[in-house]
């Protein structure tokens, strides 16, 4: 009996897993009707300026405001409707971005990537413009931290291990990460 009752709970588990990071289980903001955005939009918990920043009422640059804005959206306590929509927020923000801001950006895509390195993996898979984005700004980041001059957490040895605990080599995300890391060392070795 007590076998059953193992191995039903080993199964449920393994559904209520899969169902987390089984990429068909994703749902990004492009995937989302408008009803569906709009709830998010004008949700109280949703920050006002990424709110602004979607209706092109708020302009990122490097400036204080805009470091409150990425340190909220990239915040690990975020509801997943939250993430749904910051995660977008952030990458127009990344896309978008000119030098200046560039500068910044490397430490909040890495702080994206380890919050859930599923969900964003995959959205590399589906959109690859946003992942070499991501590895241009973090390979660069990277670069500097192993010169010495910059403070982010992690360096990329320690990102890379990051990473791979989380996704618990799971092959369809090691290949996905495999060619994500291809692309922040190609970022790294043009900056020798």
């Amino acid at each position: 009996m007590k076998g059953l009752i193992l191995s039903v709970c080993i199964s449920l588990l393994s559904v209520a897993g899969s169902r987390g990071t089984n990429q068909s289980s994703f749902i990004y903001w492009e995937d989302m009707t408008t009803t569906e955005q709009d709830n998010i939009l004008y949700s109280p918990a949703i920050c006002k300026n990424a709110v602004r920043y979607y209706l092109k009422n708020f302009r990122t640059t490097d400036n204080k405001l805009t470091e409150e804005l990425l340190s909220e959206i990239t915040c690990n306590g975020n509801s997943n409707q939250e993430v749904i929509f910051y995660f977008y927020i952030f990458n127009q923000i990344c896309l978008e971005s000119d030098s200046a801001l560039s500068e910044i950006l490397g430490k909040y895509c890495m702080k994206f990537a380890l919050i859930n390195p599923e969900f964003t993996l995959w959205y590399f898979k589906k959109n690859p413009k946003v992942e070499k984005v991501y590895a241009e700004l973090m390979g660069t980041e990277f670069y500097f931290k192993e010169d010495g001059s910059s403070d982010i957490e992690y360096n990329y040895k320690d990102f890379k291990k990051a990473i791979e605990t989380r996704i618990k080599n799971n092959p369809e995300y090691k290949e996905i990460a495999s060619l994500f890391y291809h692309e922040i060392e190609i970022v790294m070795k043009k900056m020798d």
